[in-house]
């Protein structure tokens, strides 16, 4: 029990011990030392949060290039050079396949594991083509050509392919 308390002194014109600010100021540092933490705390998880959506889109578009998810029905441009080119290339838009020559416009008649069936006119039959390419366009995510093939060359755009 004491007989005074930091108010009476305060009162009295006495100050209070040394290293001990008086109760009210340590009330009004321990609440703003609390509003500091709850601000970091939410800071953290705000960018905890960033962070995390960041890390999961890079992820969900990590796989999106290299593959080409078609249906039967879809048109895309395709290596016209007959069964024998080993490129396989295929894009969303027209340009020069890895052999240098004009992708010829097809439709996709069939889709199985791995493998797409294209016709194209001036073709007997539908020719078989890899839906994942070793290599794949590397343009920027704004580009839709989703360029694939089986060699290295430059994409539909123009632009190098980059290795799978």
């Amino acid at each position: 029990m004491t007989l005074f308390s930091s108010h009476d002194i305060r009162e009295a014109g006495a100050q209070a011990p040394p290293g001990l600010p008086p109760s009210e100021e340590r009330e009004k540092r321990g609440k703003s030392q609390m509003k500091r933490r709850e601000m970091m705390k939410k800071a953290f998880f705000i960018g905890l949060a960033v962070m995390l959506t960041l890390a999961l889109t890079i992820v969900a578009f990590a796989g999106a290039r290299g593959k080409m998810d078609l249906k039967a029905g879809d048109e895309i441009y395709a290596c016209n050079c007959g069964e024998s080119c080993g490129c396989n290339t295929m894009s969303r838009n027209p340009g020069k396949c890895t052999c240098g020559k004009e992708m010829i416009k097809a439709k996709v008649t069939a889709v199985e594991s791995g493998k797409a069936m294209l016709q194209a006119a001036g073709w007997e039959k539908p020719r078989a083509f890899k839906t994942a390419g070793v290599y794949a366009c590397d343009c920027p995510p704004a580009c839709k050509c989703d360029t694939i093939s089986q060699a290295p060359g430059k994409c539909a755009c123009g632009v190098e392919m980059k290795k799978m």
